[in-house]
């Protein structure tokens, strides 16, 4: 939904903006199946817009949400998130165990998308970077954006770059 594609184009807090209404209708009306999904989303959500602990709270609910379903979609996926929490407080054994868990979850259910994002995340956790790995090739763009632009301030209008926008 709306949440998911805010967090796409890392703006977690207009993430959150939605997704905290949505989590608190689920626990109003019970949509237990909807719940856990909803609530490790805005777990991310509130992880990168600078409420980590919140986060926490929220993803270890969800998880409690999902060990009672049936269900193991996605499941990998709130686990990993999880582990990204873990990561942003600097508990790194813990964020590496979490990492793990998302990385077996994910081939077992031939989850090919999250096995990647799993392994990419357990490289991050391996390595104790506290990076937001969703928006990486964002950051890096912008750097070739920026470099770009000063370049073309360096060449001057006679380079014929003037009024030239780089393309994503």
């Amino acid at each position: 939904g709306l949440g998911y594609a805010r967090q796409r184009q890392g703006n977690f807090a207009a993430a959150a903006r939605v997704l905290a209404p949505a989590v608190e209708l689920c626990r109003e009306l019970e949509v237990r199946v909807a719940l856990p999904f909803i609530a490790a989303s805005l777990g991310r959500a509130y992880l990168w817009s600078g409420r980590p602990q919140e986060a926490l709270a929220l993803l270890h609910e969800a998880l409690d949400g999902l060990a009672r379903m049936t269900i193991q979609g996605l499941r990998s996926l709130s686990i990993g998130f999880l582990a990204e929490a873990y990561l942003v407080l600097g508990r790194i054994d813990e964020a590496r165990e979490q990492a793990q868990q998302a990385l077996e979850l994910a081939r077992a259910q031939q989850e090919h998308g999250w096995e990647a994002w799993a392994l990419k995340l357990l490289g991050a956790v391996q390595a104790g970077q506290q990076v937001a790995l969703f928006d990486a090739i964002a950051v890096v763009r912008a750097k070739f954006h920026q470099r770009a632009a000063d370049l073309e301030s360096d060449l001057g209008e006679d380079a014929g770059l003037h009024g030239a926008e780089a393309e994503d």
